[in-house]
Order: C-alpha cells, then structure tokens, then sequence
C-alpha cells in the first residue's frame, strides 16, 4: 500500500510544484520581459489565450513574448474553432486608443532604411518599401489583394522575422519569385533548397539589419508601408485605400 500511495501521491505533488513554478513564473514575466527588451517602450504586458505566452504592446505594435524573456514571437494568434484572428482585432483596438491618447507612430521613417537587404519587385520610378513578412497574414492579403498590378512604382521587400521560410527566400536564386510563391497560399508545396551556411549568415545579417531599423522607428509588427517620401504607415491598406495613400499610383486593373 505505501508503495501505490507513493506512486499516486508523486504525480500529484510533481503537477502541484509546476502549477506553481508556472504561476510564479507569469507573476514575474512583465519585469523579465521589460528587462529582456530594454530599448522598447512597453505599455502594457499581458497574458494570452496560450500558456507561457505574453501579449506586449509597443507603441502600435502587439508581440508575443514568452515568460523568460527569451522568445520573440512576431505574427498573428488565431483561433480555428471560431475562425478568428485574435491579433488582428486586439491590434485594430491598440491602433484605436493609440489615436486616443496621441500615442506616436512616426509620420516619416529616417534616411537609415536598409534597402541592401531588400527583395525589390516591378520597376517604376516611384518606391514603395515595406517592412513584411510571409508568415504574417495581413502580409498575405497585402500581397494579394493591394500590391498587385501598380503600375509606375518599384516595390522593395524587407523581412522581419528571422524564420527558416525567410532566410531561404532572401537565398532563393531569385528572391521576388521566392516571395512571391509564399504568399501565394495556393502554393503549399513549394520547396526551398536548403541554404549554403555562408548564404544562411548573410542572409541573417540582412534580417537583422531591418529588425534594427523597425526597433529604431519603434514599430515591430508587419506590414509597414514607407512610401518614397518617407511617410510611414502601419498596417495593412486595401487596395483603393492604398491607392489613395501612394496618391497618385495608378491602377492598372
């Protein structure tokens, strides 16, 4: 009898000790991740639908962080059973009370924009750069729904988020094909050949070099579109209403 006692009694003070090794945990989270982020202006730090994972807002931005502080998350939570995406309306009312109380997103982005690292599509005499990422849905429907057919304008691509999909895009022996197949969400088979360890570093180099340039502007999500005179906005833009934005780009469609 002791012996069963010890075998049932063990499982239950093992989950008892992580239930409050986890709580502990989240209790401490918002100040070891404040102190994992030291150049980001954090506004608010808060527990998601995921266990272990924190929603933190900058500025206009919503990331996820886990609780050491370690794991960056950029992208998007949604949920399947209910066919919602989570961020999307949690970044819809940071963007909302942002206008509120007068938060800061830059109006115009600094001269320093990376675009050595940049995967440029069409060629026209006006630029359009955008900070993205192929794994961010709102990227996608940018993609598909907004950018196609702009006529007179060059579009330069920078990735933010330092995933294997994108490093092997910014190695692809053309990149904008690359890029393109990703967002393509009719494509789910498409292969990219593993990476040489040179072309990975370099490749890494590049991202990082944009992740430097969101951090100085303070804006960490994706999309954000800067147009040639340097004005910055964050977020996705139907196409009329980016049409409208670019004023003056003209629609081929």
């Amino acid at each position: 009898m002791k012996t069963k006692s010890r075998r049932v009694v063990t499982p239950l003070l093992t989950l008892a000790l992580a239930m409050h090794m986890t709580a502990a945990h989240a209790e401490d989270a918002p100040q070891t991740i404040a102190n994992a982020m030291p150049g980001t202006n954090i506004t608010s730090t808060s527990a998601t639908v995921i266990e272990g994972l924190f929603e933190v807002v900058a500025g206009d931005n919503v990331l996820y962080v886990d609780a050491s502080g370690r794991y960056l998350v950029i992208g998007s939570i949604y949920d399947l059973q209910e066919d919602v995406d989570l961020s999307a309306e949690r970044r819809a009312q940071v963007t909302r009370t942002s206008d509120v109380t007068g938060s800061k997103t830059p109006s115009t982005a600094p001269a320093s924009l990376p675009l050595t690292a940049a995967i440029t599509t069409g060629d026209g005499d006006r630029a359009l750069t955008i900070v993205t990422d192929p794994q961010c849905s709102w990227c996608r429907r940018l993609w598909i729904e907004s950018l196609q057919s702009l006529e007179g304008m060059t579009v330069r691509h920078l990735l933010l988020n330092p995933s294997a999909q994108a490093v092997g895009i910014l190695c692809a022996k053309n990149p904008g094909k690359a890029l393109s197949e990703a967002f393509d969400i009719a494509v789910t088979t498409a292969k990219t050949p593993v990476p040489s360890t040179r072309c990975r570093r370099l490749a890494r180099a590049k991202i990082a070099r944009v992740q430097a340039f969101a951090e100085e502007i303070g804006m960490l999500g994706t999309p954000i579109l800067i147009r040639d005179d340097g004005a910055v906005h964050a977020g996705y833009l139907g196409r009329a209403e980016l049409l409208s934005w670019l004023g003056g780009a003209t629609d081929e469609t």
